[in-house]
């Protein structure tokens, strides 16, 4: 009996460690409209899950899954300003953002390395610091996430610890 429970535990727990590790911190940067649509599935003409205001604050997500330059949102959204959590609502096949209007900064003072592979042997891309640069994910590797920089001129590989998913601070 108790390896079945065992068994039964680790069948249920897999998942939810698979998405821990390979999942990207980040927040909703799109200026473009008065909402950001959330969509059922990674393509453009997915219907629309859900919407968030875009005036209404700063909002973040732990994206999962990646697609074709969509993201897979999981677990819900959080309204940072208001200190709020936003259930997701409105699919069952998912939660889906464009990695466009999805950021994150670099933490704390220290120089941050951006790779040209997930590696630290690899050789640099550019050397970035927190108060420079905004980043978009592209995919992720283990420990490592590739990005490109807010102006498109750099794409390179750097290290999840490294990125500061807050738009109201500069993490440590």
């Amino acid at each position: 009996m108790k390896k079945i429970f065992l068994l039964l535990a680790v069948a249920f727990l897999l998942p939810v460690v698979a998405v821990a590790q390979n999942a990207v911190p980040a927040y909703v940067v799109d200026s473009k409209g008065p909402v950001t649509n959330i969509r059922t599935a990674p393509r453009a003409n997915a219907r629309v899950a859900m919407t968030l205001p875009t005036d209404k604050g700063s909002y973040e997500v732990l994206l999962g899954k990646v697609k074709n330059g969509w993201w897979r949102i999981e677990e819900s959204i959080y309204e940072a300003e208001e200190n709020q959590e936003i259930k997701l609502h409105g699919s069952k096949t998912g939660y889906w953002i464009h990695n466009s209007i999805v950021a994150f900064g670099v933490a704390g003072e220290q120089e941050n390395f951006l790779r040209t592979k997930p590696s630290t042997r690899a050789p640099l891309v550019k050397v970035v610091h927190s108060d420079q640069i905004l980043l978009h994910p592209l995919a992720v590797r283990g420990k490592w996430v590739k990005v490109v920089t807010d102006d498109g001129r750099y794409t390179g590989w750097m290290l999840l610890d490294r990125i500061c998913s807050n738009s109201l601070t500069t993490c440590p």
